[in-house]
């Protein structure tokens, strides 16, 4: 078997939270929990250091277009008649609205006074 390498401390705290994990769980030694931790994280390596090495990038020619991007906006529909939002041409505080604040002012105001009498 080969030398283990060095980890770096958050590695180290991962495997070893593992392990007691493990062994709790499985309600076998920890010395035991330690291997099958170890083992698995090796083969974790393994398989990544396989993928790794089989995916290449393509290699792209410089010469290659660009495809364009769908014309997503170009298709919608225009919400507005131009120009940006302006609050002075909308109405915010309608009769209805200022009724239903109003009421739900007055109840606070009742909750508050109940409770510091």
């Amino acid at each position: 078997m080969s030398a283990p390498p060095e980890l770096d401390e958050e590695t180290k705290a991962r495997l070893r939270w593992e392990a007691e994990r493990l062994a709790a769980e499985q309600e076998i030694s920890l010395q035991d929990a330690r291997q099958i931790v170890w083992a698995d994280y090796q083969d974790e390596l393994a398989a990544h250091a396989a993928t790794a090495s089989t995916t290449k990038p393509e290699a792209v020619p410089l010469d290659t277009p660009v495809p364009e991007p769908p014309a997503l906006l170009a298709d919608a529909p225009a919400h507005h008649s131009g120009g940006f939002w302006k609050a002075s041409e909308t109405t915010f505080f309608t009769p209805e609205r200022l009724a239903a604040n109003r009421e739900q002012l007055n109840k606070v105001k009742q909750l508050i006074g109940l409770r510091s009498k």
